[in-house]
This record gives structure tokens, C-alpha cells and sequence, in this order.
């Protein structure tokens, strides 16, 4: 059984790891001898209780695999795996119990089949080709090669996106200051004089008294939207409708899809190229996409295969999937070279969101510049407006 533990050594520092043990009392026996002194054991659960980070996984599996590929029997790599990690981090847990499942004659599968939200479908499946054709080390690379590329394409998408947002969060706090501190000053200074304000000016400050007034209703309003939203759009009908709404957006829309293909031809490619067949790598490609319009595409595939049709039939029924995308697999389909035109596909529509990226950073960020001046700018000349005619101001 795995157990975590707190401890502390001679020194009193902090020490906290993971341990295998019959008991929970035969771990401060086993740590006593490391002379460490304890003071937390918890047994773990496996399964859906551990979490684990993108870059960790890819460490673990580069780890697995560098050690696989040089020949070390699979229980060695694990217990080196393990050793290469932080003591506090969740896959010492996972591999603990990967080693308890490999003695009592387990396939390392099977073993991570366990814990399904931290390894995939396709993670699983390409080990398991990977122990049935004899190349373990060989498929965990090409696991490795994909957690990668996918890991580092969703970086470069939040990076681009990362200046946009603080635009538009500046913007927010700007206007905020300005509706709540700026406005209302204004708006006793000018009410001292007596005068009547200029219409413009009087919308604006009857604009801010409204927000003023309605902030709690506004926030709450938002936030059952949000709350709305998350809910219908999990079911199957607004799903279908924020996907089409996605693919039709201006420039988004396009870096959706482009992302999109790239996750499907580079997860086919991976599956095929370790032996799997289409049928089944089509049945792990659609938990992998994440999208109902290229699923049910997937589905007639799958379909269509069963009865002995093409595949790339199915293909030109979507309306979303691009006319280069159908040529190749037609071309593959032909030659038999699938896998390999799948692989060469991805590579370019990768490079095509990287582009699609820098795109809607260059268009969103001007386009929030350009917002904050005009709003700031409108406000600016309400507020000054009355000094013009201070003299019809003052009684």
C-alpha cells in the first residue's frame, strides 16, 4: 500500500515523500531507521485523487523512456524514474503503485489504466502496443514526441494571448477608476456652481450613477451567465452551437480549426505509425479531439471503414475540414502511407497556428489600445466639457 508521510530529520528540516508499506504503522518503523522522525502518514487512494502537471508528465515519460531505450528492465527505469523526481511530486505516488501492480504480475497497461486522469487514452493504448510489439521504449518516445509538441503549442497560444488580456484587464480598472473616483468628484465640483451641465456631460455622469448604483446587480447578473453558460454549453446541444459560433468567428475561428486539425492528424499519425489500425486509432482520436462536428465526421469514418468503405468519404461530408487535409488522406489511403502523410500534415498545421497566433495578437492588441483611448477620451471631453461654459455655469 502507498502511503505519503511528513518528517523531519536531525537537522528539523521538513522532509516529505512517499513510501510503500504493508501497515501505516510500519512506516515510522521504516523511516526510524533513516532516522527521521514523523509526523503525518496518509494512505493513498488511487485513482481520480492525484493531479499532475503537463511539464511533469512530459519529465516522467522522457525519463521512462531515455532509461527503456538504454535497456533497463522496466521495474529499474521506474525505481530511476522515481528517484529523478521531487520528493513532493504526485507521480513518486503513482509509480509507487505502478511497481506494486508490476509484482503481483501486472501490465504496465494496466497499471496506468488506473489512473485515467493523468494518462490518456492514447498514452495507455500506445504502451500497450508498445509491450505487445516488444518496442516499449519506442512507443513512449513517440508519447513523448506528442505530449511535447502539444505542451508547447498551448504555451505559445496562451503566451500570444497573455499581453491581449492585460490590455483588456487595464481597461477594465481604468474605467472603474474612473466611474467611482474621477467622475463623482467631478460631478460635486461642477454641482457647486448651480449651473446646468451640458447634455453630454449629464449622460455621462447619469451613465456612471447608473453603474454606481447597479454594480452588485451587474456582478451577479455576470456571474449567472457565466454560470449559465458552463452549464448549457457541457450539454450535448450547446456544445454543438458555441463549436459553430467558434468556427465562425473572425481570425479565432480560424486558429480554432487549424488547432483542431493539428490535435487530429498528429494523434492519427502517432497511432498509426505504432501500429494500431485506423479503426481503432479513429475510436482514441475521438476522445482526443474534443469537438462533437469532427466526431460524428470520426464516427461515419468508423462507420464507413466497417463496411468496407473509404475513409476519406466520410472526410469531405464536414464542411470545416480543409481541402488539403482530404487530398492527403485520399493520397494515403492510396499509397498506403497514411501515417506518414498524417504525420507531415500536423507538422505544417502547427507551424500555421504559431502564425495564426501572432496574427490575433497583432489584431487584438491594437484593437483594445484603440477601446481604451476612445472610452478615455469620450470621458475626458464629458468631464471638461463644462469648463467652456463656465460662464453659463456659474449663478
Amino acid at each position: 500500500m502507498i502511503f505519503t508521510y511528513e518528517a523531519f530529520n536531525n537537522s528539523g528540516e521538513k522532509i516529505v515523500g512517499t513510501i510503500d508499506a504493508e501497515r501505516k504503522e510500519e512506516v515510522a518503523g521504516i523511516l526510524y531507521e533513516q532516522h527521521l522522525i514523523v509526523s503525518k502518514v496518509n494512505p493513498v487512494k488511487s485513482g481520480g485523487s492525484i493531479r499532475v502537471k503537463a511539464d511533469e508528465l512530459i519529465i516522467f515519460t522522457r525519463l521512462l523512456a531515455t532509461a527503456i531505450n538504454a535497456s533497463v528492465p522496466l521495474t529499474r527505469a521506474l525505481e530511476i524514474t522515481m528517484e529523478e523526481l521531487a520528493p513532493s511530486s504526485p507521480l513518486r505516488i503513482i509509480i509507487l503503485s505502478i511497481l506494486h501492480q508490476l509484482k503481483v504480475g501486472k501490465a504496465l497497461s494496466d497499471s496506468l489504466y488506473m489512473y485515467q486522469n493523468v494518462f490518456s487514452e492514447l498514452f495507455v493504448n500506445m504502451v500497450r502496443s508498445g509491450e505487445r510489439s516488444g518496442k516499449l521504449g519506442q512507443a513512449l518516445s513517440e508519447v513523448l514526441k506528442y505530449l511535447t509538441k502539444r505542451y508547447e503549442l498551448k504555451k505559445k497560444i496562451s503566451s500570444a494571448l497573455l499581453y491581449p488580456g492585460f490590455v483588456f484587464g487595464f481597461a477594465v480598472i481604468i474605467l472603474g477608476f474612473f466611474v467611482s473616483v474621477i467622475i463623482p468628484q467631478f460631478k460635486e465640483s461642477y454641482s457647486s456652481f448651480g449651473g446646468e451641465l451640458p447634455e453630454f456631460t449629464a449622460g455621462l455622469m447619469a451613465v456612471a450613477d447608473w453603474f454606481r448604483a447597479n454594480f452588485v446587480y451587474l456582478g451577479i447578473g455576470v456571474a449567472g451567465a457565466v454560470v449559465f453558460g458552463r452549464y448549457y454549453f457541457r450539454t450535448d446541444k450547446g456544445r454543438l452551437i458555441y463549436e459553430k459560433i467558434l468556427f465562425n468567428l473572425p481570425v479565432v475561428g480560424g486558429l480554432y480549426k487549424m488547432d483542431l486539425i493539428s490535435r487530429f492528424t498528429r494523434t492519427l499519425s502517432v497511432l498509426l505509425l505504432n501500429g494500431i489500425t485506423l479503426v481503432d486509432a479513429l475510436e482514441l482520436v475521438q476522445g482526443v479531439v474534443n469537438n462533437r462536428v469532427f466526431e460524428a465526421t470520426i464516427l461515419d469514418a468508423i462507420h464507413n471503414l466497417t463496411q468496407g468503405k473509404s475513409f476519406t468519404a466520410s472526410l469531405k461530408q464536414n464542411k470545416y475540414i480543409p481541402t488539403i487535409l482530404i487530398q492527403m488522406a485520399a493520397m494515403g489511403e492510396e499509397s498506403g502511407r497514411l501515417a506518414q502523410l498524417m504525420d507531415n500534415l500536423s507538422d505544417f498545421y502547427e507551424k500555421e497556428v504559431d502564425v495564426a497566433v501572432e496574427k490575433l495578437t497583432s489584431v487584438l492588441t491594437p484593437i483594445l489600445i484603440a477601446f481604451i483611448g476612445i472610452i478615455i477620451g469620450v470621458i475626458v471631453i464629458g468631464l471638461f466639457l463644462p469648463i467652456f461654459n463656465l460662464s453659463e455655469m456659474v449663478k
